[in-house]
């Protein structure tokens, strides 16, 4: 019966030792956090220099703590490594970039050729971003192979989200733009696009669940080579389907297709 005793005094002893270990990897220092003070100070990873663009150069999750303003002519965050999460929670990404002239064609300036969030290497994969907007680029979000974009808005650019093959983009959007989404071979499941003359475009690419309204020359342009496929989706434009293959379920202005 002692022995009984002792064992289980030496167990608790032994947990309540490891508890610290536990507590501290759980904590925050498995995220970087990224805030305006810090971007503009650098090294948020080996190698980011004071300014902007963020140099993401290691693998890991990151998240926004703040707003990031971004100048004109210059990307906001640049990933040069796969294996990348970046949670915007809740914040956005700001350039100085607008666009205007809806209904007739839409003029975007003061953008500079710079990206919001951009991985623009071919050799690295499985980039997540997630939880927040980016606007006031010519290029808001660009993934490459394998990535994910999740609940996300672009607004303001002349291209709102780019993504590769392999790779999904969900709950988006997209408005105040020239193009839309650009998908080569990616999967678009639930995106609302707005004041865009593409809606989606990409090698065989699969779109479900697209709301496309008020495309600036009345023209949702769903282009593909091969086709794209789109099904589920509500398309309120002049030529819906001029470069697509409807699976199914479909509303094109008002009538199904």
């Amino acid at each position: 019966m002692n022995r009984h005793l002792l064992a289980l005094a030496m167990c608790a002893t032994l947990t309540l030792a490891a508890a610290p270990a536990f507590a501290q990897k759980a904590g925050s220092s498995d995220v970087t956090l990224i805030d305006q003070s810090k971007a503009l100070n650098g090294n948020v990873t080996a190698g980011d220099v004071a300014g902007f663009p963020v140099a993401i150069n290691q693998p890991g999750s990151y998240k926004l703590t703040s707003n990031l303003v971004v100048p004109a002519g210059i990307s906001g965050i640049v990933v040069q490594a796969s294996d990348v999460t970046i949670d915007l929670n809740g914040f956005a990404i700001k350039g100085p970039g607008y666009c205007s002239g809806w209904p007739g064609p839409v003029t975007c300036s003061a953008a500079g050729g710079a990206s919001g969030i951009s991985q623009g290497v071919d050799n690295h994969r499985r980039l997540a971003i997630m939880n927040g907007s980016v606007g006031g680029f010519t290029l808001c979000f660009e993934s490459r192979y394998q990535s994910r974009l999740a609940d996300v808005t672009a607004h303001d650019f002349e291209t709102g989200i780019v993504a590769f093959e392999g790779s999904l983009v969900t709950r988006a959007i997209v408005g105040n733009s020239k193009y839309g989404i650009v998908a080569y071979g990616a999967s678009v499941d639930g995106a609302s696009v707005t004041y865009a003359d593409i809606a989606a475009y990409g090698h065989s690419s699969i779109v479900r669940g697209l709301a496309v309204t008020a495309a600036h020359t009345g023209v949702a342009h769903l282009a593909g080579n091969p086709p794209i496929g789109v099904r589920e989706s509500v398309l309120q434009a002049g030529t819906p389907f001029s470069g697509a293959t409807s699976l199914g379920n479909n509303l094109c202005n008002a009538g199904f297709c």
